[in-house]
């Protein structure tokens, strides 16, 4: 029994310790973007979800790519958008990037918060 608190309180630290500072950005096909800044620990930035978008990131070690997708549902439209992000998680560069076929399809695919603004 107290191998497994103790396992517990263990992995619920690594988490919470987990911090990061992310530059994002939305483009379209036009060339119009938007940008945003996002910190985790402490959660911060210029990105209006940012406590939701931090919780999906300490999830998933600060990895953009490895966050599930959101439920949900999308039109069929076709207005591409490219997604990317740069920054630091836990001292480590990361960098996403990816190519969608509308700005709903993209936020699902990259579990609805992170670049939701």
């Amino acid at each position: 029994m107290i191998g497994v608190l103790l396992l517990a309180l263990l992995s619920g630290s690594q988490s919470e310790t987990e911090a990061g500072s992310y530059d994002l950005s939305i483009t379209t096909e036009a060339g119009l973007e938007k940008r945003a800044t996002l910190t985790c620990r402490p959660t911060g930035g210029m990105h209006p979800e940012a406590r939701a978008a931090c919780r999906q990131l300490v999830k998933a070690r600060g990895d953009i790519a490895a966050i599930p997708p959101a439920d949900g549902v999308c039109t069929t439209e076709y207005a591409p958008v490219t997604l990317r992000a740069f920054g630091l998680w836990n001292g480590t560069e990361k960098e996403f990037e990816g190519i969608f076929s509308n700005q709903c399809v993209a936020n699902r695919q990259t579990g609805g918060h992170v670049f939701n603004f």
